[in-house]
């Protein structure tokens, strides 16, 4: 349990130099030189959902919580709440902070904020009691320096924080709540392709399919290879300045950016695959970034 008076942090999204030089170009001959139409891409290249990490808690009852807009009512105008993020990926923190709407005075009021976390079956009702911690007094310092409760878990289930707000001589002010997932962290992206068959002429649209937890970054670059016999021989590369662009795929989506490689009219029927390195990279505390992988999937172009 951790009793905050600052606001907490997010996570960096920044992709670094350091993450640029770790992912690894694999460098073969040859270059495409078009791109694919914008046609092509607006019905393949989206960003879709393949995997619903808070499914289980959309099923479960539900509990009075802030507003859109993180207010709480109670006569407390000023004040906003704000829960973390609802999926705890690995070992995180769930919980919640308040803070005010806009500068001004200090709020202060005398209540005593009780904060229980408790584990829940798949229908919402608790299992388990886990923690419970009890504040007497809430202050609010401003915009920017928050009160909050937050909890480490890490056992993968369904859980709910309930705060609940009490004046000193224990009147019932009001109870809201929020539900939280926590599941293991898991890698599992795979490159998709718009079709299995292609004629030279034709633009292979590749995207990246993010089944796992973390995020999934990669570069705009590729390989294609072709099979003889049993063996892939690299035949083109990625275009020039491909390397420049970063990609990101979160969890539980597809990749709204496209690979396109634009086959050349030179290119012999046969069977090819298409190759990417990516790199899965957590936000989440401690930040990491994991090493570069391969995922490839395979075509034919046909007379």
């Amino acid at each position: 349990m951790l009793l905050r008076k600052r606001r907490l942090g997010q996570g960096s999204r920044v992709i670094t130099t350091a993450l640029l030089g770790a992912i690894v170009v694999l460098a073969l001959a040859g270059r495409a030189t078009s791109a694919a139409t914008p046609e092509a891409e607006a019905a393949f290249c989206q960003s879709t959902p393949v995997r619903d990490y808070l499914a289980p808690l959309k099923a479960l009852p539900k509990l009075r919580a802030p507003s859109t807009t993180g207010h709480i009512g109670m006569g407390l105008r000023r004040l906003r709440m704000e829960s973390l993020p609802q999926l705890a990926i690995g070992k995180q923190q769930i919980g919640f902070s308040l803070t005010l709407r806009k500068k001004g005075p200090v709020l202060k009021r005398d209540w005593i904020v009780t904060t229980t976390l408790e584990r829940v079956n798949s229908s919402g009702r608790p299992v388990e009691m886990l923690r419970r911690t009890r504040s007497e007094g809430l202050r609010v310092l401003s915009n920017r320096h928050d009160f909050g409760v937050s909890f480490w878990v890490e056992k993968p289930d369904l859980y709910r924080v309930s705060v609940s707000f009490n004046t000193a001589d224990g009147r019932e002010i009001g109870e809201l709540g929020f539900y939280f997932r926590a599941v293991p962290r898991t890698h599992h992206a795979r490159l998709v392709l718009d079709a299995t068959t292609y004629r030279a002429g034709d633009t292979v649209l590749g995207r990246i399919e993010n089944f796992g937890t973390d995020m999934v970054i990669r570069d705009g670059t590729y390989a294609i290879e072709r099979l003889e016999g049993s063996t892939w021989t690299p035949t083109t590369v990625s275009p020039e300045g491909a390397r420049q662009s970063i990609y990101s795929v979160i969890g539980g989506e597809t990749g709204k950016d496209c690979i396109p490689f634009p086959i050349p009219s030179t290119m012999a029927p046969g069977h090819y695959r298409m190759t990417k390195i990516i790199i899965f990279h957590s936000n989440f505390f401690p930040p990491r970034i994991f090493a570069p992988t391969a995922r490839s999937a395979e075509f034919d172009v046909i007379p």
